[in-house]
C-alpha cells in the first residue's frame, strides 16, 4: 500500500509517497531525500475505512540514494518525534490490522 505524505519545514512543502509505516516511523520514497537529522512536520491520512490523520514532528533517521543498480526505492526513513499518545495507539491498532480505539 502507498500513502501520500505531506512534509512541511516552514519554508517549503513536499509531497511524497509513504511505502512502509510503523509505530516508530515511516519510509518516504523520493529521489530528493532531506538531509540526515533534519526535522520537519509530517502529515498523512491512512486509507479508508480508518481515515486516521497523523500529524507530528519527524526527523530523517536514514537515507537511501537513487541507484540504477538497485531494485530498492530511493528515499528516507523518518523517525516520529513526540507522536501524541492517542495517535500512537490508533496507529498501532491500524498497523496490527485492528479497529482503532474509540473515544
Amino acid at each position: 500500500m502507498v500513502l501520500r505524505a505531506r512534509l512541511d519545514d516552514g519554508a517549503k512543502v513536499f509531497f511524497g509517497y509513504a511505502k512502509n509505516l510503523s509505530t516508530s516511523g515511516i519510509f518516504i520514497a523520493t529521489v530528493n531525500p532531506r538531509g540526515m537529522g533534519e526535522q520537519f512536520d509530517l502529515e498523512l491520512t491512512l486509507p479508508a475505512p480508518s481515515g486516521l490523520r497523523i500529524a507530528c514532528r519527524c526527523e530523517v533517521a536514514w537515507q537511501r540514494p537513487y541507484s540504477a543498480r538497485s531494485d530498492l526505492d530511493p528515499g528516507m526513513g523518518l523517525r516520529f518525534l513526540a507522536l501524541p499518545e492517542e495517535l500512537a495507539a490508533a496507529l498501532a491498532a491500524w498497523v496490527e490490522g485492528e479497529d482503532p480505539p474509540k473515544d
